[in-house]
């Protein structure tokens, strides 16, 4: 499959309905919208364009997942009546809260969305939400549409990328992908594991279960590593044990 790609360069942190005006110069028909911390399954993405396809009334199409109403005032929540959404409250208060659905940042949109981007006004955050350009659709007399998809994973801290790469080693062919450099003696490796190109790990080492090492990182002797991701070219002193971080150099003691 080819595919062309053009990038747009959000400078200022300013919302995702400012980094989509962006964008807008380059969109020339119906498109998906997902935020990049946010993943789910390729599955729940076809139900959100069969959802589209089935209702061609619909101006977009939001993902929608249930939430705890201590969660959804860090989310995005929505009332609904059947599969159509009455409306999207970006961050609510507790006293906002009528509703435990939750939008997640993954959107089918027509082209009609870009319309709406000049009314949304900058929100107590100083960011121009997503959710009031889709309100002010509603508003207008759009319908938009929810379809419920299965789960999410998120990756906002530490613990979320430890748990993503976790979920990604336990699927596929690739959960014991060797490629270092060079694998030192006695040094035991327990699956799940995937080491990247060009690392050296030294002798009498334990390596998993569930790690992830990626390209050029030095390992060396007698280094246990359980449930962790070793970034990109990250030097571990012998005799170090490590479990349940992201490491890097800046995060591992100086000697």
């Amino acid at each position: 499959m080819n595919a062309n790609f053009r990038f747009v360069n959000q400078t200022d942190q300013k919302g995702m309905a400012h980094a989509l005006s962006l964008a807008a110069p380059l969109i020339s028909d119906n498109f998906l919208l997902s935020a990049c911390d946010n993943l789910v399954a390729s599955e729940d993405i076809n139900l959100l364009i069969r959802a589209w396809k089935f209702n061609p009334k619909y101006a977009a199409v939001l993902a929608l997942i249930q939430m705890p109403r201590d969660q959804i005032v860090y989310s995005a929540m929505v009332q609904m009546n059947g599969t159509r959404v009455l409306e999207i409250k970006e961050k609510p208060t507790p006293g906002e809260i009528v509703s435990e659905t939750a939008s997640l940042p993954l959107y089918l949109f027509s082209q009609q969305i870009l319309e709406y981007l000049p009314g949304v006004q900058p929100s107590p955050r100083g960011e121009y939400d997503l959710q009031d350009a889709i309100q002010i659709m509603i508003n207008q007399g759009n319908e938009i549409g929810g379809q419920f998809v299965s789960g999410r994973l998120t990756i906002t801290t530490a613990e979320d990328l430890l748990a993503v790469n976790l979920n990604y080693l336990m699927k596929g062919d690739e959960v014991f992908q060797l490629s270092p450099r060079s694998l030192g003696t006695n040094t035991n490796l327990v699956k799940p594991v995937y080491i990247e190109t060009g690392t050296t790990i030294g002798s009498e080492c334990l390596i998993g279960p569930n790690v992830y090492i990626e390209k050029n990182c030095l390992i060396g002797d007698k280094v246990h590593l359980r449930n962790a991701v070793v970034l990109r070219g990250t030097n571990i002193p012998d005799g170090s044990v490590i479990e349940n971080s992201i490491v890097n150099d800046q995060s591992l003691p100086t000697s």
